[in-house]
């Protein structure tokens, strides 16, 4: 049996017999306003979707994520409601006219992309302020999503160790071996990152690793180096 790809494209005309034709012309005029509608609304979700799946695994806060797709929502005219935990997201959109809802559940690592993050954000203004249509939004979107990383991953990792080194100094005023000890365990803690990206089931645990891990290490060498400096600086 033959399946057509789009329901609403192949979808067959109005019957018209024994109607005028102003009528029929009014009924697929109706017809068209309908599937534009549904188009439209398909649209907004599958939009709201990746904006959700973007913003979260370029690393938006959880807290920020929520009221960012409340706001775009209600932008867009859906009615929903918005569940972050780390690595999911559930979206229920709610139909008021026919008083139906559906749940989206978009399963996606933590990670730590400031550009990309940066880039998802411009689009998410320009849509609010109707700069663009959610058409082209949802374009740049999977854009975004589809690109690969803006530094290599040698160059990540030393930016977790760097990081650390100089949290090391200047917040917690550690000595120059508790900041080589700090970009070590920084260091440690971006390959972990790293390793959650490509594990689903260890992103929950990634910081429990990282504190636990740093914890002992300066727990081992807590006679040469400051405990609450190194650790702190790590897990920064």
């Amino acid at each position: 049996m033959k399946r057509n790809g789009n329901a609403l494209d192949a979808a067959a005309p109005m019957p018209t017999d024994g109607v005028s034709d102003a009528e029929a012309a009014m009924l697929n005029e109706k017809r068209t306003r309908i599937l534009d509608g549904i188009r439209k609304l398909l649209l907004h979700q599958r939009f709201l979707c990746l904006l959700a799946q973007a913003m979260m695994q370029f690393g938006a806060p959880l807290h920020h994520l929520e009221d960012n797709l409340s706001r775009m929502a209600r932008h867009l005219c859906i009615t929903a409601t918005f569940t972050t935990m780390p690595g999911l997201i559930l979206i229920s959109v709610e139909d008021t006219a026919t008083f139906t809802s559906e749940t989206k559940i978009i399963r996606c690592p933590n990670g730590y992309d400031m550009h990309r993050l940066e880039l998802t954000d411009r689009i998410f203004r320009k849509v609010s302020k109707e700069k663009i249509g959610v058409e082209e939004a949802t374009r740049e979107l999977d854009d975004v999503l589809s690109a690969p990383p803006m530094f290599a991953w040698y160059w990540q990792l030393l930016n977790w160790g760097l990081t650390s080194w100089s949290v090391c100094l200047v917040a917690f005023n550690g000595s120059w071996l508790d900041s080589l000890a700090a970009f070590v365990l920084g260091i440690m803690a971006g390959c972990l990152n790293m390793l959650a990206s490509r594990l689903k089931g260890f992103t929950n645990l990634f910081e429990v690793t990282v504190s636990i891990l740093s914890g002992f290490f300066a727990t081992v060498f807590q006679r040469w180096l400051c405990f609450g400096a190194v650790t702190l600086s790590a897990t920064v």
